[in-house]
């Protein structure tokens, strides 16, 4: 898939669920972990759900990419 498609494809997958204390991801750092980044977009797509969610920050960590 192209990189626009694959971004496309993952845009509105995730979302938060009932989180206990809505304040949790207040000011948080995140850590996203990937087997694999390919175009980034599963990534991307998760951070900006953390950072509307109230995150500070999104760090992604990954074990593999495609070149």
């Amino acid at each position: 898939l192209a990189d626009e498609q694959r971004q496309q494809n993952v845009r509105s997958v995730f979302a938060l669920t009932e989180l206990p204390d809505p304040s949790t991801l207040q000011g948080a750092v995140c850590a996203l972990i990937d087997d694999v980044c390919t175009t980034g977009a599963t990534l991307n797509a998760c951070a900006e759900v953390l950072l509307q969610g109230g995150a500070a920050r999104v760090d992604a960590l990954t074990f593999g990419a495609t070149v």
